[in-house]
């Protein structure tokens, strides 16, 4: 798999870059930066009502069962 020598911040001020699963699907992958938006604003437009403070949850399809383990156990997320 093919990632780039250097991640650029984007907009929002997050560092990410774009891969290609087995499959085909565009995964991007995103690292919060302290001074992006999405950690400056963290719980600042959500209720106190809401149903959770934390939710981490990422849904892939999955075309290939063989292929797409053995993309995902070579790689890990922390």
């Amino acid at each position: 798999m093919r990632v780039p020598d250097k991640t650029d911040k984007g907009k929002i001020g997050n560092f990410n870059y774009m891969i290609h699963d087995p499959d085909g699907h565009l995964v991007e992958i995103v690292q919060y930066a302290p001074d992006g938006w999405t950690r400056r604003e963290t719980g600042k437009f959500l209720p106190d009502t809401r149903v959770s403070t934390r939710i981490a949850h990422v849904g892939i399809l999955v075309g290939g069962l063989d292929a797409s383990l053995a993309f995902t156990a070579t790689r890990s997320v922390a």
